[in-house]
């Protein structure tokens, strides 16, 4: 069972954490075009 369930765990991390980064990305981004804008 276990030789099952962490593979398909550390697939979902891995998408996971895919996800945040891209969503860290857009929102740093925005941040410096607000603060350019504030400028």
């Amino acid at each position: 069972l276990a030789l099952a369930v962490v593979p398909a765990i550390s697939v979902a991390v891995k998408k996971f954490g895919r996800y945040l980064r891209e969503l860290s990305h857009k929102t740093q981004a925005a941040a410096a075009l607000a603060a350019s804008i504030a400028e």
